[in-house]
């Protein structure tokens, strides 16, 4: 009940922080485990979407194509490095009821950030 009620309060700061629009309000306290699951995967999947048009228009905006291959290879090393740091993250809770939701809320989180680093980028250029 502990992790819920943290999964619970870190999917709240998620979505006061948020500048993107989730699908789901997932802060019922009534959800079930795999409720809260499945609302943070589609959560997850529409900042994942955010993300992907975002760097889609800072690629269109960049005219070098040295300056194209240096972001897609940043994106890809920070790809490695927001998976990498989520399974890192949640370690502890492997095998638990809960590792599937802390491991989302994970991704969502540094997705968001992100979106808001390449968002600055876009507005930069």
């Amino acid at each position: 009940m502990r992790k819920l009620v943290l999964i619970s309060i870190v999917v709240l700061n998620l979505s006061c922080l948020s500048s993107v629009s989730y699908a789901e309000d997932c802060t019922a306290p009534s959800l079930s485990t795999v409720e809260l699951k499945n609302c943070l995967y589609k959560n997850y999947q529409t900042v994942d979407k955010t993300l992907n048009q975002v760097y889609q228009q800072l690629m269109a905006k960049l005219e070098e194509a040295n300056h194209k291959k240096a972001l897609k290879t940043a994106q890809q090393a920070w790809l490695k490095y927001r998976d990498a740091h989520c399974e890192y993250e949640v370690y502890l809770n492997q095998g638990g009821t809960v590792y599937g939701a802390y491991y989302t809320a994970c991704l969502t989180a540094l997705t968001e950030e992100r979106v808001k680093q390449l968002k600055e980028s876009l507005v930069n250029q």
